[in-house]
């Protein structure tokens, strides 16, 4: 269908690629993905960001994704949104475009949802490119140090993991005790040796 010929981005054929997003067939889908991947007009990057709202999850997803892939810095107030999707595969596609695309704002809703139990790791994960990219075109610049406010991110980022493993341990714990499972064993060691 899309054999890698690169025609003139006409509404027809890109309603055509719109509606494949959300096709049964997935090789027809996933050729959809590449060819509006590889169309870097304005009118294909606003049609794209329109679709984050169809009713289609499929769309969405894919729409997210693409742009992401094509690195359109406007679809950054498009995919925000996104991250409250009753889809988790939406949101964790917004996640992820969002750390190839996104600024300051996408960065700190990102920071909030790195708690989330369905999308917590994919926010991590883009914030981490967040901070890359930023380091990079910092030391692009010529000003190659990590300000302050970037530090503390990232620290925040590495405080809110432990908490979670904390958390975790802990639940996991009160479940057992709810269950009247017996207690672990504090130590293995043979009784012998502590009596005289």
């Amino acid at each position: 269908m899309y054999d890698g010929f690169k025609a003139p981005m006409t509404d027809t054929l890109l309603n055509r690629l719109i509606s494949d997003l959300g096709a049964e067939r997935k090789a027809a889908m996933k050729e959809a993905c590449i060819t509006l991947t590889q169309y870097q007009e304005k009118k294909v990057v606003d049609r794209l960001v329109m679709e984050l709202k169809n009713n289609d999850p499929d769309i969405r997803r894919n729409a997210a994704y693409i742009l992401g892939r094509m690195g359109s810095k406007e679809a950054e107030n498009g995919l925000i949104p996104l991250l409250e999707d009753e889809n988790p595969t939406v949101r964790m596609s917004a996640c992820n475009a969002l750390g190839q695309v996104g600024g300051e704002k996408a960065e700190d809703v990102l920071i909030r949802l790195i708690s989330d139990k369905l999308i917590g790791e994919s926010a991590q994960g883009a914030v981490g490119r967040i901070l890359e990219r930023k380091h990079a075109e910092k030391e692009k610049n010529g000003s190659g140090e990590m300000t302050l406010t970037d530090l503390s991110r990232g620290q925040i980022i590495k405080e809110r993991q432990e908490f979670m493993e904390k958390a975790d341990g802990l639940l996991s714990r009160m479940k057992r005790i709810t269950r009247n499972d017996p207690p672990e064993p504090i130590a293995k060691k043979p009784l012998r040796k502590y009596i005289y």
